[in-house]
């Protein structure tokens, strides 16, 4: 039965009972103001009928398991902490099994078993457990002067460096004076050669880095560290200014020509879009206001920069239970795959139609273009009426039908609904 034949339904039940008619809001649901009685609305928020101002929506806090589905979806795996509810509050997660913590060794909402380091265990010298079952240790320096390491504790244990009446709680008695010393080791990861001043007038010569590594200054967190080779090319960066090992490096020059931009290292095309290499970076596309599925069309004109280049769009859809969703991608050829998804507004990926292949990519399920110009695929989510779903779309070049640096390509993204008896 439809909206209006329902509301039709009801009045005259009413004005055969002798009563006053008065519509409740939100008592009927629609997809356009033509499915509400006179002097109605259909409000996006939930669509339902509204005779004034759109309803406040009432933000229901999604729950631990919820908010970890979310994050899956996403590749990201959590465990435990404090998660955001999507209300603006925070939900907490059950704790970690006994023995373990939540962000040990900074692995952030992942539980694990936290290492000793030097500092937390208070080490001064010598070499600790690393414990969590690791059969390595940790060597945490020498002492200065004249101390020895006793216990991982710097202490005198020669007569040497005793002073006259003692030298008070963490001061060391450095001929014959009493000084607090310092203990570099447990900041710096390394020391260079000759070792770090202890501020007694002596060094502490902290760990050696392996072979392929060097012990250079981070400006950054004032410390020594051990890197790797110093090169733009062993980071992976080739183009702008970034610092390597403590010293600022010019890493090259885009060409102007072929792919004049350089973003987070990498030189890319002169795109909008960039970068947007993964479904957690894709670029959200516009569709002029609330985007609605029964009218949707977005073209794209964009550019792949190198042979394995991925770009990924992302567009958010009113959902209607009543209908399946068509979806259409048109502007393909020969030398383009597409790779094409839709998540429910719970977060699940629902594909029950694809005018192409199956295949996972990432944590979803995708609908891949195989050998046809317009692919198509359609989607069911039960129950999940008024929520915002989403459609994430993939282009990459086919394998060995790359045509060089910012190689165009243009799509139209266009949806339909339709009736499932359709």
């Amino acid at each position: 039965m439809s909206t209006k034949a329902a509301f039709c339904l009801v009045v005259t039940a009413m004005l055969v009972a002798g009563c006053s008619v008065k519509i409740p809001n939100g008592v009927f649901s629609c997809v356009s103001a033509t499915d509400c009685p006179a002097g109605f609305f259909c409000w996006n928020s939930d669509g339902r009928c509204y005779d004034a101002s759109e309803p406040r929506l009432i933000c229901e806090p999604a729950t631990c398991e919820q908010v970890i589905s979310q994050f899956e979806s996403l590749g990201v795996t959590v465990e435990c902490g404090m998660l955001p509810d999507g209300c603006e509050g925070t939900v907490e997660c059950p704790p970690c099994d006994e023995g373990d913590t939540c962000g040990a060794n900074d692995k952030n909402f992942m539980c694990g078993c936290e290492e000793n380091t030097c500092s937390s265990v208070e080490a001064q010298c010598g070499r600790i457990d690393v414990g969590c079952g690791s059969a390595e240790g940790l060597d945490c320096g020498t002492c200065p002067g004249d101390l020895e390491c006793v216990g991982n504790q710097c202490a005198c244990t020669s007569g040497d460096c005793e002073c006259p009446g003692g030298c008070d709680d963490g001061e060391i008695c450095v001929d014959g004076e009493c000084c607090v010393p310092l203990f570099p080791c447990s900041e710096n990861e390394c020391s260079p050669p000759g070792g770090l001043p202890d501020g007694c007038g002596g060094v502490v010569e902290c760990p050696a880095c392996d072979a392929d590594e060097a012990c250079t200054p981070n400006p950054s967190i004032q410390a020594f560290e051990c890197v790797g080779e110093c090169t733009c090319e062993s980071e992976g960066i080739e183009c702008g200014t970034t610092s390597l090992c403590g010293t600022s490096l010019l890493c090259g020059v885009c060409d102007a020509a072929s792919a004049p931009l350089c973003e987070d290292g990498r030189c890319v095309c002169r795109d909008q879009y960039e970068v947007n290499d993964s479904p957690s970076s894709a670029s959200e596309l516009s569709c002029g206001g609330t985007c609605s599925a029964a009218d949707l069309r977005v073209d794209v004109d964009a550019t792949l920069d190198r042979a394995s280049d991925f770009d990924f769009y992302r567009i958010e859809l009113k959902h209607v239970d009543e209908y399946s969703m068509r979806v259409d991608i048109a502007g393909l050829d020969s030398e383009r795959q597409l790779l094409m998804t839709y998540r429910c507004p719970d977060g699940s990926e629902r594909i029950d139609d694809c005018s192409g292949s199956s295949s996972s990519f990432g944590a979803d399920k995708y609908c891949i273009e195989d050998g046809v110009d317009t692919l198509r695929l359609v989607h069911e989510c039960e129950n999940q009426n008024g929520g915002i779903g989403t459609l994430i779309v993939g282009v990459s070049a086919k394998e060995g039908e790359f045509r060089g640096p910012c190689d165009r390509y243009s799509i139209s993204i266009s949806t339909d609904y339709f009736d499932d008896d359709d």
